[in-house]
């Protein structure tokens, strides 16, 4: 990862229309760009990284709006070391999730509209990285960090202790061997990978209606 970093490649996002097959590049920098994720109700918008060691990169949340063209940045740094990443939409296409992780050790989830504005972040129990985390709202928040598929439900001050929903018990070896965990759009079911199997396979498992009563991770 840090030489890939180091290296600047050149990087482009390219957009394709599937119906006349046209392709026009819409971004090029030469810095290791990646996560380039699609709002899934604003056709004009998206978001990217700068990919890389977290307390590296420059910035890592970036906002593109076609129309306009030049990328803004979200979500800036507010300490020295402060590391932030793991970014997604929300299921309403118009706030961006990720987490937080402080230089004192603590950690937050936080959200963001795509305009910069309605920021609102809360405490969570940090767990060893990687923890890769995705929601379709605020309210409850999936991580896969060490080998469980963990929830996180919000009480309105911070997030509760994260609850053992199902294990992955998989490799985070490569980047395609990470569960990366996410929400069905119903809400009512968690898609991650695992390779349990020895190989990465695609598990589905559903969340209960009352996910309190899941047992606690062990600290």
């Amino acid at each position: 990862m840090r030489d890939i970093f180091r290296a600047k490649p050149d990087c482009r996002i390219i957009r394709v229309d599937v119906d006349s097959k046209k392709a026009d590049e819409i971004w090029q920098e030469y810095c290791w760009v990646g996560h380039v994720n699609p709002s899934p109700t604003k056709t004009n918008l998206l978001t990217f990284c700068h990919e890389g060691p977290w307390g590296m990169v420059d910035h890592r949340i970036w906002l593109l709006d076609t129309d306009k063209g030049t990328p803004v940045r979200l979500r800036e740094r507010r300490v020295e070391g402060e590391k932030i990443g793991h970014e997604y939409w929300f299921a309403e296409g118009e706030k961006i999730g990720y987490q937080v992780h402080e230089p004192d050790g603590t950690s937050r989830f936080g959200c963001v509209r795509y305009d910069g504005s309605d920021k609102r972040e809360a405490p969570c129990v940090p767990f060893p990285s990687p923890d890769h985390i995705h929601s379709n709202d605020f309210n409850l928040i999936v991580s896969d960090s060490g080998k469980s598929i963990k929830l996180y439900r919000y009480n309105g001050k911070n997030f509760d202790s994260a609850k053992v929903l199902c294990m992955h018990d998989g490799s985070f070896y490569y980047g395609s061997h990470h569960p990366h965990p996410r929400f069905t759009a119903d809400g009512k079911s968690i898609l991650f990978n695992s390779t349990v199997s020895g190989y990465c396979n695609l598990y589905l498992v559903d969340i209960p209606e009352d996910v309190t009563k899941l047992p606690e991770v062990e600290k």
